[in-house]
């Protein structure tokens, strides 16, 4: 992914995160609010998949879940799915919410580096699992971090993997953030 695209689709999240209480007056972002009240801005021209469009997604992330002996994504729901345009994709940006009481705001401020050294190791093992069960081909793993953002913490995890795209050999960094948050952890993935 080109850089200039990175940095559009990394100002796209941290205008999520800040539309917990702000609103921008830009008109080159559209405000997209979610079923659960939250909302986040992405570019104007961006294409917001529809829910069949996410379905297929979930389906195609399921049925490598279950290839990597991980089982279905129980309870996922993808809130949004946009991608910018035109195609082929440049940019895709995803929120998803999952139930959760296992990582909560406490549980990220007691992370230790030994933890989030533990979390990188897991999390590579998860993502060549998940290669070897048909998904993208992982090029490299970022050690886990934890940001702020907003006010919230956010588990922060960040890997290059091969292009999706046919005849493509230009790698894709992908950023997904957990923020944990009334017993769900929404999971903002940006690729």
């Amino acid at each position: 992914m080109k850089k200039s695209r990175l940095v559009v689709l990394f100002t796209s999240v941290m205008i999520f995160m800040a539309s917990f209480s702000a609103t921008s007056q830009d008109r080159s972002f559209s405000r997209i609010t979610l079923h659960d009240g939250m909302s986040l801005e992405i570019p104007s021209h961006w294409q917001l998949l529809s829910q069949d469009a996410r379905k297929t997604i979930r389906a195609a992330g399921d049925s490598v879940s279950n290839k990597a002996g991980y089982g279905d994504l129980t309870g996922k729901t993808t809130l949004l799915a946009a991608r910018s345009t035109p195609a082929p994709t440049g940019a895709v940006v995803r929120v998803s919410a999952t139930p959760s009481n296992d990582l909560t705001q406490k549980s990220l401020a007691s992370f230790s580096k030994d933890n989030l050294t533990a979390l990188t190791r897991a999390t590579a093992s998860g993502l060549k699992a998940a290669e070897a069960a048909g998904g993208p081909k992982i090029i490299k793993v970022d050690p886990v971090r934890i940001d702020t953002i907003d006010g919230q913490r956010a588990m922060a995890i960040s890997y290059l993997r091969r292009s999706v795209e046919k005849g493509s050999e230009e790698p894709w960094r992908v950023m997904q953030y957990k923020v944990p948050v009334n017993g769900r952890i929404y999971e903002i993935t940006l690729s």
